[in-house]
């Protein structure tokens, strides 16, 4: 059995382990703290920003997520809180060329945003062409300077060779997270997530995207070493539990 087949395996394994509640979970009340909020819906207006701002605020969340032109708006209402404001690059295909990235990363650090998530061009990985995908990760790192950098790979389309090559890819080039997905071409499994915190190795964090249902599942996700879990509806999560 190959170092790929003998992760994959561990992954798959410790992913039904957290399912089954064989992990330590941690607290309930630590769970916001690990959550990113995204709002990437298509005509959000200055309303929608200003509400999802407050209901992060409410919730004590991690981060947001917003469009380009939101940043702005995000940051001043969030100005007095130590929630991260954050926004999507080469979202969703991420196969836009490297200038146009590189002119969004800049847009979006002049407006202010503290995280930068782009979504990789997986196209390279399935052609066998890390170099290339290597190359364009480490040109990204330089230009965001030390703002939080993370990586989508889009794993639901990835094997396990392309998704270890991509998180080893992600280390090298000193990202600060790789994610499972973008969220727009659905979400990321319990599974896809745990090959990605079994590959990671130490100093590189783990965002996984998912449809999360219930406190458990969330907290199985954690269990696992996930670092943030990305939720659309996240107050509806919260709100579910305080009304048990």
């Amino acid at each position: 059995m190959t170092d790929i087949e003998l992760l994959e395996q561990k992954a798959r394994q410790n992913a039904a382990k957290a399912e089954a509640g064989m992990f330590p979970s941690p607290e309930a009340s630590s769970v916001p703290g690990s959550i990113a909020y995204p709002l990437l819906t298509p005509g959000a207006t200055p309303e929608d920003i200003s509400r999802h701002c407050d209901e992060a605020i409410q919730n004590g969340f991690a981060s947001i997520t917003v469009p380009l032109n939101s940043i702005p708006l995000a940051v001043e209402l969030l100005s007095d809180s130590p929630i991260t404001v954050g926004t999507m690059v080469g979202f969703p295909f991420g196969s836009v060329p490297l200038h146009i990235k590189e002119r969004e990363i800049f847009s979006a650090i002049a407006s202010g945003a503290q995280e930068i998530n782009v979504v990789v061009d997986i196209a390279p990985l399935r052609q066998g062409k890390k170099q290339l995908l290597f190359e364009e990760m480490k040109t990204l790192r330089e230009i965001t300077e030390k703002k939080q950098l993370v990586f989508v790979l889009e794993v639901p389309f990835l094997n396990a060779l392309e998704t270890i090559t991509a998180v080893r890819l992600a280390s090298m080039a000193h990202a600060d997270f790789v994610s499972t997905s973008s969220g727009f071409f659905g979400t990321a499994s319990i599974a896809h997530a745990s090959i990605l915190a079994s590959a990671s190795p130490e100093g590189l964090l783990v965002k996984t995207v998912g449809e999360i249902r219930t406190l458990r599942h969330a907290q199985a996700l954690l269990s696992l070493g996930i670092a943030r879990i990305e939720i659309p509806k996240a107050p509806d999560l919260f709100h579910t539990v305080a009304a048990r």
